[in-house]
């Protein structure tokens, strides 16, 4: 029980974050033993408590920390501050997306929706899309932020760009295939922590199609979809056209970065077909991991 939170710690040690207890206890760690003994949130709360009692961890101004890592605390704050502009934004994005009829699933991602974001870090999105539409869809999201330079390196003072990098139809919910392997702490936390901006109902069905994951967090609960975040998705909406599909591929492949070519189909970083747009050329997941097991050995638990 208590190497699990150890375990969940450790991730977010690695990736700088500070978790609530709340969050903590949320992201408990069964690890690789999907045998091991399943506790209830009341005892995975007990669990916590000892751990701080014995000065394990620490929790400070309402943050779970390990010892001697106080500094995470002062940095979150000073990066909270910044949530109601990015969220604002985020929103103000989410009434151009909801128009197009395309867009069933629309999240705030990485650590944006963790409250945790640089001044200057980019509005990362997820995107689900209707199967057959997600080029045109794709094309469309982006337009008026490529037009008004607030897409990602449009000028070289970014604050909030509109980055649309993964999108996926609701034919490709199942992401296990785009996880490194053998183990993917980084994606497992970064699903566990989207953010609903928009949702037609699909997102049921994707946390349904990514039960790998949940069944190595089962304390944790689907997303919220919160009324005062999520935007209410129109009756009258721009609609997609099927027989554009290929055109619309096409036209798209012959503007995509040089670097997002040559990486394509060459790791999960990059994956470009008629379901799946993932294109993270600089993908630090494998560095995230490692640091993730340099401190569960460190902290004595197995990853």
């Amino acid at each position: 029980m208590r190497a699990g939170l150890l375990r969940a710690l450790c991730f977010h040690q690695a990736w700088g974050y500070p978790p609530t207890p709340t969050e903590l206890v949320a992201s408990w760690d069964r690890g690789l033993n999907v045998f091991s003994y399943l506790p209830t949130i009341l005892e995975a709360q007990w669990a916590l408590s000892t751990l701080i009692e014995e000065k394990r961890m620490l929790l400070a101004r309402g943050l779970v920390i390990f010892p001697s890592h106080e500094a995470l605390v002062l940095e979150h704050e000073r990066r909270e501050a910044l949530f109601p502009r990015k969220l604002r934004r985020a929103r103000a994005v989410a009434g151009w997306l909801r128009r197009l009829g395309g867009v069933r699933f629309v999240a705030l991602c990485n650590t944006t929706a963790l409250a945790h974001a640089h001044d200057e870090g980019d509005l990362d999105l997820c995107v689900v899309t209707r199967a057959g539409s997600l080029w045109q869809t794709r094309g469309l999201a982006a337009l008026p932020f490529k037009v008004f330079g607030m897409r990602p390196g449009a000028s070289t003072n970014e604050h909030d760009a509109v980055c649309l990098s993964f999108l996926f139809d609701d034919n490709a919910l199942d992401l296990t295939a785009l996880q490194l392997t053998p183990d993917d702490p980084y994606f497992r936390h970064w699903f566990l922590s989207l953010l609903p901006l928009i949702d037609d109902g699909i997102g049921r069905e994707l946390w349904k199609h990514n039960s790998l994951i949940t069944a190595r967090h089962p304390l944790t609960a689907p997303w919220l979809s919160h009324p005062d975040i999520v935007a209410r998705v129109p009756t009258l909406r721009v609609p997609w056209v099927s027989r554009l599909e290929a055109l619309a591929r096409r036209v798209q492949e012959r503007v995509l970065p040089r670097a997002v070519q040559a990486e394509a189909h060459r790791s999960t970083n990059v994956v470009i077909n008629d379901h799946i747009l993932k294109l993270h050329v600089t993908d630090n997941r494998a560095m995230y991991r490692e640091a993730y097991e340099k401190y569960c050995r460190e902290y004595g638990v197995e990853p």
